[in-house]
């Protein structure tokens, strides 16, 4: 027996608009804040009991993010980024597994005559909604990755 399969479909209406600031505070830090919104009229949601996403109710989003990257020295910089998310079904409710905040920090040091270069990174992601109606919430997660080249 096989399993028949509703695809979802393809295309679906959205409008979003940004805005933001892109600014060199120093010589060194440049750094970005955008504001933005997105409407979706229908939102692919995944469903565990099947494995796949199916085809949800319409949805918007609007939030926030900021951006900055530092030039410490002639061979290492940092950057830091941090995002807020409102995601939300037309109804209120919650959109299942939409994370709301994430916050991403690293470093990157290159050889100063060299090719070879090393970084780390850090990114947290905030709680999400398991469920339409907030009752149930998923843990944080954190991630370090450290890469060498």
């Amino acid at each position: 027996m096989t399993a028949s399969v509703n695809p979802a479909q393809p295309l679906v209406k959205s409008q979003g608009s940004e805005l933001g600031v892109r600014s060199w505070l120093t010589e060194k830090w440049n750094s970005t804040l955008t504001a933005w919104y997105l409407t979706l009229d229908s939102e692919l949601v995944f469903v565990g009991d099947e494995g796949t996403t199916e085809a949800g109710a319409a949805s918007k989003r609007f939030g926030t993010s900021w951006t900055n990257h530092l030039q410490l020295f002639r061979n290492l910089a940092v950057d830091a980024d941090y995002a807020f998310v409102r995601p939300r079904f037309e109804t209120g409710e919650r959109i299942p597994n939409a994370v709301q905040n994430v916050l991403g920090i690293g470093a990157i040091l290159r050889g100063p005559t060299s090719p070879w270069y090393s970084s780390l990174r850090l990114r947290h992601y905030g709680p999400a909604a398991l469920i339409e109606d907030n009752s149930a919430r998923s843990s944080t997660t954190t991630l370090l990755n450290m890469q060498f080249g």
